[in-house]
């Protein structure tokens, strides 16, 4: 005969299993709509470069702003090239790495450490981040150091 015993052990990983499977995120809004952004893309990115100025545009970024445009302004994204409104919005996205908000406040974010407004100082400055040495400043030894510690670290 069978008998399930629920031990404490299993109760915990089931637990842990589905409570990561609960906080997992949606598919993101460029896999949603990505027939509709395909379409568009190459049309978008040729906008966004001429109203950044710079030539080279990560197509990715391109795709995800493109597709927070159609979810947060659907009646106004498909006439982006003429919606003078709408390009200022575009514009505004590729130098904070932000899309919105739009009339009910939402505001997603995008992009951060490739967001334009840090390509001016990233030759002197790093992009501002909690951590003071700049961005994954922690996979360098400390300073002083001069090799990895060789003992085990036990908690």
């Amino acid at each position: 005969m069978y008998q399930n015993d629920l031990s404490r052990r299993r109760f915990i990983y089931a637990g842990g299993f589905l409570l990561s499977t609960a906080l997992l995120p949606p598919l993101s809004v460029a896999q949603v709509a990505s027939p509709l952004v395909e379409q568009h893309l190459d049309a978008f990115l040729d906008l966004s470069r001429k109203l950044t100025g710079y030539e080279t545009l990560n197509r990715e970024l391109g795709a995800r702003y493109l597709a927070t445009f159609l979810e947060l302004f659907p009646d106004e994204s498909p006439q982006f090239a003429s919606n003078r409104a709408l390009q200022k919005k575009i514009l505004h996205s590729w130098y904070t790495g932000t899309v919105g908000p739009n009339e009910a406040g939402q505001v997603r974010v995008i992009a951060y450490k490739d967001a334009f407004m840090y390509r001016p100082t990233a030759d002197g400055l790093p992009t501002p981040t909690y951590c003071f040495r700049g961005e994954l400043w922690f996979k360098a030894l400390p300073p002083g150091i001069t090799k990895e510690p060789n003992f085990p670290i036990s908690f």
